[in-house]
């Protein structure tokens, strides 16, 4: 006996027995084992070799599904091999029970291509090393199969589990998670074990309900994962770094929020983080350079890494510049003016286009003579003939979220009008091509949304209230069509600066940029943000010109992160 199942080593002589025709084995099975009657159960009952785990099977009440209809494969331990069990106590017999039973019927043949198996506990079982005994295999029953193996298998705890047995009080990640987690009953894998005052019972197997579990599940068999967690005073020196860019309204929130955050960051994928420099489940690079590992713990699903001397940058890495793409609004005013268009020179090969209609004039000299023009742009693919096709609606918008911190950003766009009718419309002149100006409105997280009145005022801008001379409008950014950068042949970026509007919303005036301030994003709090894109009328004429083309590729987000953080 020196193979398990591929693994396993078995003799070159199998067993074989011919079955009948109808045998419902016939199909299912290429190598033979014996046929015998009844049970699961009654097949480990008439073997005396096998009697230690019969015994333990009855005792533990699992007597009531392998004589079930349900199939099963058992691998069931030799005597010897449970000698050392004798005196174990029910739970820890229930535990060895469950990891020797699986789901469903698996011949030797099966066996042999397969790693692992899924046991009645919802553990994997390694079938590495597990050897079994060639004269007592496939010993085919009624409700399943049973395979003697020599040695007893107790189950390892997933990474999961491991954690609930560090120390209370002494590992902040630990007590964090824990303590938010809820045990329920899983109806799916508890097993009935018996019936008692009119009800039945179960052997519960529990599931955890947790949303730090649900983001990275680290109590799942099928997953393999390494979990760093921090000692205390490592712990404290990230979370310290973490909480100035994670503020909330109070500091019983910013801690909340900075263990979420501090939960991904430390948590890999398939392995263990080897080099000194390794990139966690949530994409942040994690410095491992100077760290020292106190303790550590192989679980079914992984490996547990107590450590010190961990590091995580925030500069570039935990906080680092973002797109949000033009054409992935999430509501607009009205869908029916609105366009993604397909561009090869768009960042993701696409844009979006708002149908509105703008107006400009220009007055001044072309090679000495008086020039007087006025212009309406539109864009062909909406309108017929009318400007019924398209929105005269005052800060039309589109609407974008992004998780911001609580940190100062930059922010860049590009909104880039490539139509041939809106480029260079009078030879002469630098500037005749349409100026597509737009504007950009932000409510901070956990502040009131964004919203357009009726009116057509935006609503709770955390830049500002319009209209008032102390309060700033938005953000705004201008760019001229066609224009492109010869180096890229692509499209100029735009930094957006921050602007008062001059008059009542409805005209949408943009006065002066802001005194000393370029437009910087002031986030105070971190969280999920609400912004508004929104049109700007360029040129009244006799008051009717409401509203304005747009145009977005992208909106580019850049941390102020201190680069020693």
């Amino acid at each position: 006996m020196n193979k398990v199942f591929n693994k396993i080593i078995f003799p070159l002589a199998f067993l074989t027995v011919v079955l009948s025709a109808c045998n419902i084995w016939d199909d299912h099975l290429e190598a033979k084992g014996s046929k015998l009657e009844g049970t699961v159960l009654n097949a480990l009952k008439s073997r005396t070799d096998l009697s230690s785990f019969y015994q333990m099977v009855v005792a533990t009440g699992y007597d009531t599904i392998l004589s079930d209809a349900v199939e099963v494969t058992v691998l069931a331990p030799s005597n010897e091999a449970l000698a050392s069990y004798s005196n174990a106590s029910l739970i820890e017999k229930k535990s060895l029970v469950k990891n020797h039973i699986a789901y469903y019927s698996y011949n030797s043949t099966e066996l042999s291509k397969m790693d692992k198996i899924t046991m009645l506990n919802g553990k994997n079982l390694s079938l590495t090393g597990l050897n079994v005994d060639a004269n007592v295999r496939d010993l085919l029953c009624d409700n399943g199969i049973v395979h003697k193996v020599d040695h007893a298998v107790q189950a390892s705890m997933n990474v999961y589990e491991y954690i609930n047995t560090l120390e209370k009080g002494v590992y902040p990640q630990a007590d964090l998670l824990l303590g938010q987690t809820k045990k329920v009953m899983d109806m799916d894998r508890s097993v009935q074990t018996g019936f008692a005052n009119n009800k039945p019972v179960y052997d519960t197997v529990w599931a955890t309900q947790n949303h730090l579990l649900d983001r990275v599940k680290i109590q799942n068999e099928d997953s393999t994962y390494t979990v760093v967690i921090l000692t205390p005073e490592n712990y404290s020196q990230i979370a310290q770094k973490y909480a100035k860019y994670m503020q909330q309204k109070t500091q019983q929130l910013t801690d909340s929020l900075v263990f979420d955050e501090i939960y991904a960051d430390l948590i890999f994928k398939d392995g263990d983080p080897t080099n000194a420099i390794s990139k966690s489940v949530s994409d942040v690079k994690v410095d491992f350079s100077n760290a020292t590992t106190e303790k550590e713990y192989k679980a079914s699903n992984g490996t547990v890494r107590v450590m010190s001397g961990v590091d995580i940058k925030i500069y570039n890495n935990k906080l680092k510049e973002f797109l949000i793409q033009g054409e992935n609004y999430i509501n607009t005013y009205n869908v029916n003016f609105v366009s993604v268009r397909s561009r090869p020179w768009a960042s993701g090969g696409k844009d979006v286009m708002v149908s509105s209609r703008t107006t400009q004039a220009i007055t001044g000299k072309v090679n000495g003579v008086d020039v007087s023009t006025t212009w309406n742009f539109f864009y062909p693919g909406l309108r017929v003939n009318t400007t019924a096709t398209v929105t005269t609606a005052a800060n039309f918008y589109l609407e974008y979220k992004a998780k911001l911190y609580s940190a100062n950003y930059d922010v860049y766009w590009v909104a880039h009008s490539d139509y041939s009718s809106h480029i260079g419309v009078y030879p002469g002149r630098s500037n005749d091509s349409l100026h597509v100006e737009q504007k950009m409105y932000v409510s901070y997280p956990s502040s009131p949304a964004l919203y357009r009145a009726s009116s057509g005022d935006i609503k709770n801008n955390s830049l500002g209230v319009n209209n008032q001379f102390n309060g700033e409008c938005c953000l705004y950014g201008m760019t001229v069509a066609g224009k492109v950068n010869p180096l890229t042949g692509k499209p100029y970026e735009t930094k957006l600066r921050k602007y008062r509007m001059l008059t009542d919303a409805s005209t949408q005036y943009i006065s002066t940029s802001v005194a000393n301030y370029d437009g910087i994003i002031e986030c105070p709090r971190a969280g999920l943000a609400t912004f508004f894109v929104t049109n700007t009328a360029t040129g009244m004429v006799s008051g009717t010109d409401t509203g304005g083309l747009m145009f977005l590729d992208y909106i580019r987000f850049v941390p102020k992160v201190d680069v020693n953080d």
